[in-house]
């Protein structure tokens, strides 16, 4: 609490400025007087109370109105995500009172603000978006989080967001991305490729640091972080002003590192280095220069320590929510140095910075007036030897005493053993159990992580804009061309494209040819690439890395690229891959026997849940309607059924076409057998240009296998 100097002289004329303050003052700090005239108020005001102090504790403060406050501010940001969290709390305070959770603790907020901070989370991760219904039951489940606090509180660390964070990560675990009931987003790592716009805007910057304070409730909002940091101002403007310089530090490590500026403008890469700057900053170590450059040490250690979980559990689509914080705060407390254990503030005695300065100035000037009596135990350990192993004998003695200086006190030893030298040594082991259950659950988890086929596949739903890196020439000519055939191929894929090129994929009357590419691993065969591009000038190539499940990608990018770019020179195009055989003048033929009539002209019959074969023929309208379905489609690995969802949501209807084979071609049949196909699928090069030769020189001799319908 804020402390006004007692000794002031007072005079009729500053009486209610006094007033005014000393009413100021009580809204400040802990708000002790407060909590004790509740104490003979109706239980129901006194839960609100408690409620209101656990909304709070989220942001490691103990004030009452600062609860209604950040409250204020959630309500501002989302009412759904505010409703969410508020009955979190509601279960998780209620599970400690009927389990029978210590009054004090729960009367402080203690076991309210993890089962909020669950809550929270699970709304904000959904993919259903707000007022989803049953959101409303894993929330009121989030009472089970309670129960951590009697583990931790035997070794003298503060309970923390530990429940929260296992809580969160289990349910989301356990729901995945595409549940039925709970389907929630995946998370992107911060150091994933990101825009080609590298600029970076200081202004969203400066915004970002505000905003990594109101990312500690999961609110992105500017004016609710600002309302956030004023509640935390009136509970301890120390804890405040290290709030801030926790998030700007932890802006810096991702800016050090080149985490993508959504996370730095978002204040994600913040709100870790706020948390572990404010935890040592005043909170469990008294206020001075030395905790205050072992605030700043926190707060950069807990960023990047964020940044590398953010990464590795990324990998597999989950947050890394608070645990850089939570542990970096943990470690801290561990260390056992002695110009910082003598500034260690026990967990039962955590107060305001303000308060716990005071009562460190009383220690250091060896005054005894305050009403704080250190307690200290003495054990005696007289060692014998019992059928050759170590027995230990205890006898336990309280006393009480004046403060010591610098708050050691004195131990008992005999036969070479103290308590202090135990709890150290207990400290030590349990430092060194957490530094390996965190590095062992790492590589663990590293070694179970996705294939790099999902990792990029999940990288794509994410990021779907990439630049241009080759842009075909050969279509950009005045005279229009009827259709355009789109051949999707790899970057190693040169004998298969000189093959297309040799044979039926040359740009000709009406007819224009382009290949569509992504980039090789580590920049294989660009340089070949760019070569073949400025020969042929047919090549269209992204800066994305080619793979198996990124093929859907490269649909979606080459319909933004044609009603962008190409929109009106072709009205229809023939997508099809570098390994697929086309009878380019059959389907010219095709298209002028059975032109494409708007779809208002016919009745709307059934159609197909998704195209197969070697490609699809479609008209400049089409690619327009899948390019704006495909906003409301999620990518999809396999590209025919990405085609066959964005044709259902635009009402798209597809039609079957005898001449369109999509089984797989085979050597060993006559070559008269594939007459009549407009479209062969899966032929090596050489069948390529075996099955093009004959189709040039003998095809006219053979009976169609296969005709065109007179009618459609």
């Amino acid at each position: 609490m804020w402390v006004s100097d007692k000794n002031a002289p007072r005079d009729g004329s500053s009486g209610t400025r006094q007033r005014i303050m000393r009413g100021l003052l009580y809204c400040t700090g802990d708000m002790a007087e407060f909590r004790k005239f509740m104490e003979k108020k109706p239980f129901l005001l006194q839960f609100v109370e408690w409620c209101l102090r656990g909304v709070a504790r989220v942001i490691l403060a103990n004030n009452p109105i600062s609860g209604a406050l950040i409250l204020g501010a959630l309500l501002m940001a989302s009412p759904w995500q505010a409703l969410l969290g508020l009955l979190g709390l509601l279960a998780s305070t209620l599970t400690a009172l009927i389990i029978g959770q210590d009054s004090d603790e729960v009367a402080g907020g203690l076991h309210g603000f993890n089962g909020m901070l669950v809550a929270l989370l699970i709304g904000v991760f959904s993919s259903a978006g707000d007022w989803y219904w049953w959101l409303l039951l894993p929330a009121c489940l989030t009472g089970a989080t309670c129960g951590l606090g009697a583990l931790l509180d035997r070794w003298d660390l503060p309970v923390s967001v530990y429940p929260f964070n296992m809580a969160i990560l289990l349910y989301l675990c356990c729901t995945g991305t595409t549940n039925p009931y709970y389907p929630h987003w995946p998370t992107t790592p911060p150091g994933a490729l990101q825009d080609t716009n590298a600029t970076l805007h200081i202004p969203q910057l400066l915004q970002g640091v505000v905003l990594g304070v109101g990312q500690i409730y999961a609110c992105g909002a500017v004016w609710p972080s600002v309302l956030i940091l004023c509640a935390a101002f009136l509970f301890s403007p120390v804890m405040c002003a290290h709030a801030l310089l926790g998030s700007g530090a932890g802006t810096l490590a991702g800016l050090s590192v080149a985490v993508r500026h959504f996370s730095l403008y978002s204040g994600l890469s913040g709100f870790n280095g706020a948390l572990g700057c404010m935890s040592v900053g005043g909170l469990f170590f008294t206020i001075s220069w030395r905790t205050h450059l072992f605030s700043i040490a926190s707060a950069f250690l807990s960023a990047y320590a964020d940044i590398a979980l953010s990464n590795l559990l990324g990998r597999v689509g989950l947050p890394a929510c608070s645990w850089a914080a939570t542990l970096t705060a943990t470690l801290m407390l561990l260390l056992t140095a002695q110009n910082l254990s003598s500034y260690r503030i026990p967990i039962g005695r955590v107060t305001t910075p303000e308060q716990s300065l005071r009562k460190h100035s009383h220690w250091m000037g060896g005054t005894t007036e305050s009403t704080d009596v250190l307690q200290f135990v003495v054990f005696t350990l007289p060692l014998k030897w019992s059928h050759e192993k170590l027995a230990f004998g205890s006898e336990l003695q309280i006393a009480s005493a004046p403060p010591f200086p610098n708050g050691i006190a004195a131990v008992e030893e005999m036969g070479g053993w103290s308590v202090q030298g135990l709890r150290r040594m207990r400290v030590r082991v349990l430092a060194l159990a957490l530094c390996a259950g965190w590095v062992i659950g790492a590589v663990l988890l590293y070694r179970a992580g996705p294939s790099e086929l999902h990792r990029t596949f999940l990288l794509s739903r994410q990021v779907q804009t990439y630049p241009v890196l080759l842009r075909p020439r050969a279509c950009l000519f005045p005279r229009p061309h009827t259709l355009l055939l789109a051949v999707k191929s790899h970057v190693a894929h040169h004998e298969r494209r000189a093959a297309l090129r040799d044979t039926w994929a040359r740009t000709g009357q009406g007819v224009c040819t382009v290949f569509l590419l992504g980039r090789g691993e580590e920049g294989a065969g660009q340089e070949a690439v760019v070569e073949e591009g400025r020969r042929h000038g047919d090549v269209l190539q992204w800066d994305f890395r080619e793979s198996f499940f990124n093929v859907t990608l490269k649909e979606l990018l080459f319909w933004r690229w044609f009603c962008q770019e190409h929109a009106g020179s072709a009205p229809y195009v023939l997508r099809t891959d570098d390994d697929v055989f086309v009878d380019v003048g059959g389907v010219l033929a095709l298209l002028r026997l059975h032109p494409v009539h708007p779809a208002s002209l016919y009745h709307q019959g059934p159609y197909p849940p998704y195209l197969g074969g070697g490609g699809y023929l479609v008209s400049q309208e089409t690619i327009r309607l899948f390019l704006g379905a495909s906003a409301s489609v999620p990518l999809f690995p396999i590209d025919d059924v990405y085609v066959g969802m964005c044709a259902r949501v635009a009402n798209i209807t597809t039609q079957h076409h005898r001449g369109f084979m999509p089984l797989e071609f085979s050597p060993y049949l006559p070559p008269c057998t594939y007459a009549g196909v407009l479209v062969l699928h899966r032929l090596e090069p050489n069948h390529l240009r075996q099955h093009w030769s004959f189709y040039k020189n003998q095809g006219h001799t053979c009976r169609p296998a296969v005709t065109i319908p007179p009618s459609l």
